[in-house]
């Protein structure tokens, strides 16, 4: 199931968010401690889901379970942005960040999506001052946290943009030790993306950078800005009828892998994301219940066990009173001599009497208890 983006899937996914802009916010949800879902409203178009759920985000077809008492950072969106249009939808340069730019009540606003890390939802002013972020997060070089000026990673290049020379230096100076992960991680294609790009180009992926001659960096960027004005065509790649990929165009990688075409790339994303997610929800919902199963027959069991203590125990108790009870006579008897006996010797002495008796077992006088056998 897929878990994260490249930053070229981000590039396609917000080509079908623009669809979101005028849209207003009429909902705000989060179902999960990393999840917010927004309902929008758009005329013409109806009711939208826009779910954020860790690193992925995509238009949802259903709306998950929600609990019951909703978590602090959602009713703090509900409170501020609710009822806000959305203006514009962007990706940050070629970096995996989506920033909503938002007309609310109290003015500009702009939601930050970062879909990388561990994801997170941050909401800013528009001078991008940090007001509420999902997650307060601190990396060596910036912090997410409220009253901070906002301050995304930079790579340096954007491949989106970047020219032959800065493409041909980025690659030539890199530290990697093969292309492919020069291209994955310096150009932030992504391991798919970037073996994808080694493979139209003809070039070997293990070659280390500095080694790529200006033919093969030459058609290297050739090749990207072909794979990067590709047409959509998304789709889901299956491996012995599992879901391994989803992607927004065809690619060289899987062509010989089954493929199921998509109308979007969100209805690609939909098709196997949300059902993966209500199918743990539910499993999770299986295991609670096969928990609390468990413990109900645990209780049971001991409950059980004790009855049947109980019931051995009251049995027990009537024997000894059915047999007290018919040598009533005698066990009297046995009292009165010991309290009459008491009158003039002490416990000691009676003790030392009664050594040998045949029905007089034991005297323990700090108990008050006579054991006799009868």
């Amino acid at each position: 199931m897929k878990k994260e983006f490249s930053s070229i899937e981000v590039k396609y996914l917000i080509d079908e968010l623009k669809q979101l802009e005028d849209s207003k916010i009429d909902r705000v949800y989060q179902p999960e401690d990393d999840e917010i879902l927004l309902q929008l409203h758009k005329t013409g178009k109806g009711k939208m889901l826009l779910r954020i759920k860790g690193k992925l985000m995509y238009l949802a077809s259903q709306k998950p379970i929600n609990p019951q008492t909703p978590f602090g950072f959602c009713i703090y969106l509900r409170k501020k942005i609710s009822g806000a249009i959305i203006k514009s939808i962007n990706q940050m340069q070629s970096e995996r960040i989506v920033e909503i730019s938002l007309q609310s009540k109290e003015g500009i606003r702009k939601l930050i999506i970062e879909l990388f890390g561990s994801g997170n939802v941050i909401l800013a002013d528009e001078n991008d001052i940090i007001l509420s972020p999902m997650s307060i997060q601190r990396f060596k070089d910036r912090e997410i946290k409220p009253k901070e000026d906002y301050s995304h990673p930079e790579r340096g290049i954007n491949i989106f943009e970047a020219d032959k020379e800065a493409f041909f230096a980025s690659i030539s100076e890199s530290q990697q030790n093969q292309l492919v992960k020069a291209l994955a991680l310096d150009l932030g294609m992504g391991g798919t993306y970037a073996e994808e790009l080694c493979l139209i180009s003809g070039i070997e992926k293990s070659i280390k950078p500095d080694k790529a001659d200006d033919n093969q960096l030459e058609t290297l960027f050739s090749e990207l800005k072909s794979m990067l004005s590709k047409k959509p065509s998304p789709r889901t790649v299956l491996e012995d009828g599992k879901v391994i990929d989803i992607i927004p165009f065809e690619m060289e990688k899987y062509k010989d892998y089954e493929q199921h075409e998509k109308d979007t790339f969100n209805q690609a994303l939909d098709s196997v994301i949300t059902g993966h997610l209500i199918g743990e929800k539910k499993q999770e919902r299986v295991k609670t219940a096969s928990r609390e199963m468990e413990k109900v027959k645990k209780s049971l069991e001991a409950q059980e066990k004790s009855i049947k203590k109980l019931k051995k125990d009251a049995e027990e108790n009537h024997n000894k009173g059915e047999a007290v009870y018919e040598k009533y006579e005698l066990v009297s008897s046995i009292l009165r001599d010991i309290r009459k006996a008491r009158e003039k010797h002490s416990w000691k002495e009676i003790k030392e009497k009664l050594k040998g008796h045949k029905v007089i077992k034991e005297i323990n006088e700090k108990e008050g208890k006579v054991v006799i056998e009868i």
